[in-house]
């Protein structure tokens, strides 16, 4: 069995536990970092695991992050950013939009 095989099954086994263990956080900011990077995959991951990590950040933080990361994502390497899956840079900025508009409405109420 080959090295990709292997990393995606483990990668598989994660996504499963992360996705069962919303309260686990992950380390939103170790993943902008892997953005400047110009493995496509690499980018791709980084993207998939930002879109689940960043939800669970505390208020505080996303808000001090969210800059941060359209900071890194605005920042691709150009061939990075035409191979990059439109989709994954979509729903990461989707889940920033969600995720702002939820802390707005939560501090409206309070």
């Amino acid at each position: 069995m080959g090295a990709l095989p292997q990393l995606m099954e483990v990668l598989q086994h994660l996504n499963k536990r992360l996705k069962a263990q919303p309260s686990v956080q992950l380390p939103c900011e170790a993943l902008r970092g892997m953005l400047v990077g110009s493995n496509i995959m690499q980018v791709n991951f980084a993207l998939m695991y930002l879109t689940m990590g960043l939800p669970r950040l505390p208020a505080a933080q996303r808000g001090a992050f969210v800059p941060k990361l359209l900071t890194g994502v605005s920042g691709l390497a150009p061939a990075t950013a035409r191979k990059v899956r439109s989709r994954a840079a979509l729903r990461v900025c989707l889940c920033f939009v969600f995720v702002w508009h939820s802390d707005v409405h939560a501090s409206s109420h309070t």
